[in-house]
Parts: C-alpha cells; sequence; structure tokens
C-alpha cells in the first residue's frame, strides 16, 4: 500500500520508506530511526493492533508534519487527529496524498474513497534494498520458495463480515487480468522467485480469477512459484484454472471445523464447504494453508482434541492456529 502511493509521487520529492516490521524494529528503535532520517513530513501506514505504537511514533518524534493513514484510519480518523496527526488519509490515498502535497500539506481529514486499481503505476517496490527481504533457507522453513518472495496485491477489500477481521473495505476493487499478469512479469523481472497475491479475498470474483490464470497459463516465460490468499472456494473450474496456471498454494482462512463457531463468525461457509475445497485442491495438486482461530465461545475440549485428526484427514498440509483475542 505504501509503495503504490510512492508510485504516485511527484519526482521533485525525496522519499524513503521504512519497513519497520520487516527490519525487526522494536518500538523504540523505530522511533530511534525516524529521528535518524528526520522527514520534514512523517507518512505512517497503520493497523489497528499497532495503535498504540502509532500514539508513541506521534508524540517522540520530530518531523514538523505527522500524517497517518491504513485501516485504522478508516473509523478512527477523528480520533487520530486529537493523537497528534496533522492531516488523517481514508481509504485510497493514491490520488489524495500527491494532491494534498501540492496543495502545501492542508490540515484536515482526506476521503480518497476507492481508486481504479489499472489506473496506477505498479507500487515502487525498487526503491526497497531488495537484499532485507532474501531467504535465507533452513529446514524450518514452511515451503521452499528460492530466495525472493514478493507479494503482490490483484485487489483489494473483501465483500465479507466475519466478525474477527480488520478488513473494513468491503467494497470489492480489482485489476485486470492483464494487469496482474504484466505486473508479475514486473516482477519476476526484479529476480523474484516466488510471487504471493496478498489479498484479502483473492477468489471472489471468479471470472476475473479464471480469465487471469488463462493468461497467465499460455504465457510459458513466466515460470515462477506463485500463491494466493483466498476464501474456501467451492467451484471446482476456479480451482482447475489456478491448477492450470500453476498455483502452488491457497491461503485460506478457514477458522473452524465446527458448523456453530463458523455461524458465530459469520463465516460464509460450512463444514461442507471447507470438506469440498479440500478435496479439489487435492485433486488439482494444491497445497492448502488454512488459518485456524483458537478459543471460539462454543468451543469444547472434544473439538480441541479431535482438530488434529481433522486437519490430518482434509490433508490441510500447513495449519496455522492464530488465538481469538
Amino acid at each position: 500500500g505504501v509503495l503504490s502511493i510512492v508510485s504516485c509521487i511527484p519526482d521533485k520529492y525525496e522519499i524513503e520508506v521504512l519497513d519497520a516490521a520487516s527490519k525487526g524494529l522494536n518500538l523504540e528503535e523505530t522511533i530511534n530511526e525516524i529521528e535518524e532520517i528526520n522527514p520534514d513530513i512523517l507518512g505512517l501506514s497503520v493497523v489497528t493492533y499497532r495503535a498504540w505504537a502509532m500514539t508513541q511514533i506521534l508524540n517522540k518524534t520530530s518531523a514538523k508534519i505527522k500524517i497517518v493513514g491504513g485501516p485504522h484510519a478508516t473509523f478512527n480518523s477523528e480520533v487520530l487527529k486529537s493523537q497528534g496527526a496533522h492531516a488523517v488519509f481514508v481509504n485510497d490515498a493514491e490520488v489524495t496524498f500527491p494532491k494534498w502535497l501540492e496543495d502545501g500539506c492542508p490540515e484536515g481529514i482526506f476521503e480518497g474513497g476507492q481508486v481504479e486499481l489499472d489506473t496506477l503505476s505498479f507500487p515502487a517496490r525498487r526503491i526497497m534494498n531488495l537484499e532485507d527481504y532474501k531467504i535465507t533457507y533452513n529446514k524450518d522453513l514452511l515451503f521452499d520458495v528460492g530466495n525472493l518472495r514478493i507479494p503482490l496485491f490483484s485487489s483489494k477489500g473483501c465483500p465479507y463480515k466475519c466478525i474477527y477481521c480488520d478488513v473494513q473495505q468491503k467494497t470489492f476493487n480489482y485489476k485486470s487480468p492483464h494487469r496482474i499478469v504484466e505486473e508479475f512479469e514486473d516482477i519476476i523481472d526484479m529476480g523474484a522467485t516466488s510471487i504471493h497475491i496478498l489479498d484479502d479475498a483473492f477468489n471472489v470474483n471468479r471470472d476475473n480469477v479464471i480469465g487471469f490464470c488463462k493468461i497467465l497459463a499460455k504465457s510459458p516465460h513466466i515460470q515462477i512459484d506463485w500463491s494466493a490468499r483466498g476464501t474456501v472456494e467451492v467451484r471446482e473450474e476456479v480451482i482447475a484454472a489456478l491448477a492450470e496456471a500453476g498455483c502452488e498454494r491457497l491461503h485460506v482462512g478457514i477458522e473452524s471445523l465446527d458448523d456453530n463457531i463458523l455461524k458465530y463468525f459469520k463465516k460464509g461457509c460450512r463444514f461442507k464447504h471447507i470438506k469440498k475445497f479440500a478435496e479439489l485442491c487435492n485433486k488439482y495438486g494444491i497445497t492448502i494453508l488454512g488459518y485456524f482461530i483458537i478459543g471460539a465461545p462454543f468451543e469444547t475440549k472434544e473439538y480441541l482434541k479431535n482438530l488434529p485428526d481433522m486437519i490430518e484427514d482434509l490433508n490441510i498440509r500447513l495449519p496455522y492456529f492464530n488465538i481469538l483475542t
């Protein structure tokens, strides 16, 4: 998201991006790094579980102008202003932020709505030091994807309303199949050995997914490990298209194998759909990385005892567990 905005900023501005999370910086180290950079304008992209860290950065850094965007800004823009933000950017900022710069950086809240994604330049990935993202092989890796795995967004938002989720953009906005393939080619040109489509819900639009897969399958020069993050998929034609295009893994929020818990979470799927999804992925050779939530209401000791065997029976080879908070 940040690099997408960077690609829209005029060249006359000097830009530096600090990816504190990927660098493994703690809060104090992040603040020190910001102070060393000494920016005229400090921009923060924030998710809600880092809201406290955001307030510390706003209070303890000396930049004259401090601005905030990202998912946390969607419903907290007024609060953010009282916490020290000079300006707050709600929703997409690829258009509103460059205009704000040209207008002299006024105070306020700026609503960007949903930008037409095909009109944007590719994210400014080349501004980053790719050496920071190189993977050193070790035996604990879940899967071997070479030495450089780069993410891509083919869409923004998710129309579903699962109660635990922090994805606040409910308008599903997506790139065209040709545009996604062009971005694949650009990332490969950077030396990537793997691409992960890090969407909130990659496979919502059936026709878009199948269209993308058909183009990719007919592009013999594109030979790369790739995966996607999406939702439980029961349409065989979609899974078949993904397999033909070389999709290796689907990262999917399954969350529970109990229908009562799924209903409580307001998930759109039930166990029968998860079972069908697993059967299709096994049939077409796609590995499932399944996210599960532990600690939900209605969860019984018997369910937890049986869960490992149920996951194994479905052949979900990469289960990933989160604790409900």
